[in-house]
């Protein structure tokens, strides 16, 4: 048998092993993240490397298992739950940094054009009582504007909305409501509400927030990383978030390519349904650099243990942080 035929033979199984292993697909990374703000962040991902959920208590159960390469949840209680349950996912980036706001209702202005807090006998009503965006007003009320909170609270973002658009509280007048987007925006754009055109902006918590601390916004929505995922896809992870990255600057920056990108893909109601907003909402939510999402810029900075040591609380280890 001459050499050349010894050498077809001996390739042969060789290509063969290369071709099967090429016509294989690389499985996607899997992401899971909620509805609302955070998932603005995912708008140009892969339908099929991001799974929304409406229920935020079914994404945080995902961080006690090993099913997602990543988990977006709000930081701290994601954190804390991470520490509790000994969870194999760390912390890799904040992506929402506050999207609240104290506004008032026919609320007089000052001389100087700004609006007043609340007085003592004002009614101001509020949702999530002792969660952290409500600590964080708490914070701002004792420490900052020197206060007393002083909330009425209701059970949720879209309750305190209801409020807003009546101007009614328990058979009463509400004067002041803590509210988030794009719910704000959702109440001001509408002339069916009963308070159209008497609510003001009377305190961006946000922005309130970094002048009392420093920080550029609140500890909120954050992606967490599968460690597992890690030590076995590092860079696929590393692109995947950078990826991410670009995302929030055009959606910060550009809304309006943003919209282009949403309804290139989906109808508005399939955009509700997806990502629990429409392209509209962020074109009006996001427009003038109002970043009304709250998404957080590459060049901002928001440290989550110096957050927690603002509010009293005890600090993550750093286990539970990872850098991507």
């Amino acid at each position: 048998m001459s050499c050349s035929k010894i050498r077809k033979i001996s390739i042969l199984p060789l290509l063969t092993i290369a071709l099967i292993s090429c016509s294989k697909t690389k499985q996607s990374l899997m992401c899971v993240c909620p509805k609302g703000a955070p998932a603005l962040s995912f708008y140009n991902v892969n339908f099929e490397e991001i799974e929304f959920r409406s229920e935020p208590t079914l994404v945080l159960s995902e961080l006690q298992k090993n099913d997602f390469d990543m988990v977006v949840f709000d930081s701290i209680n994601g954190l804390k739950s991470c520490v509790k349950n000994k969870a194999n996912y760390a912390l890799a980036k904040l992506i929402t940094g506050g999207n609240f706001y104290l506004v008032g209702i026919d609320v007089k202005p000052l001389s100087d054009g700004s609006y007043p807090l609340p007085k003592s006998d004002d009614i101001v009503v509020s949702f999530g009582q002792n969660l952290i965006p409500d600590l964080v007003y708490s914070k701002l009320c004792s420490d900052f504007w020197h206060i007393e909170n002083n909330a009425h609270y209701v059970n949720s973002v879209n309750d305190a909305l209801a409020v807003l658009k009546s101007g009614r509280y328990s058979g009463g007048n509400a004067n002041y409501v803590f509210i988030a987007e794009p719910a704000l925006t959702a109440a001001l754009n509408d002339k069916t509400c009963e308070t159209y055109g008497k609510v003001n902006i009377v305190k961006n918590i946000r922005s309130e927030w970094k002048i009392y601390s420093g920080q550029d916004g609140l500890a909120q929505a954050g992606i967490f990383v599968n460690k597992s995922s890690y030590e076995k896809r590092k860079d696929e992870l590393h692109k995947y978030i950078v990826n991410v990255e670009n995302a929030i600057e055009t959606a910060i920056n550009d809304p309006l390519s943003v919209k282009h990108d949403m309804d290139s893909k989906l109808s508005l109601n399939e955009q509700i349904e997806k990502y629990g907003f429409n392209s509209n909402t962020v074109l009006q939510v996001q427009s003038d650099n109002r970043n009304g999402f709250g998404l957080v810029g590459k060049n901002e900075s928001i440290d989550v243990n110096k957050f927690l040591e603002y509010l009293g609380q005890s600090p993550i280890p750093e286990d539970y942080f990872i850098e991507v």
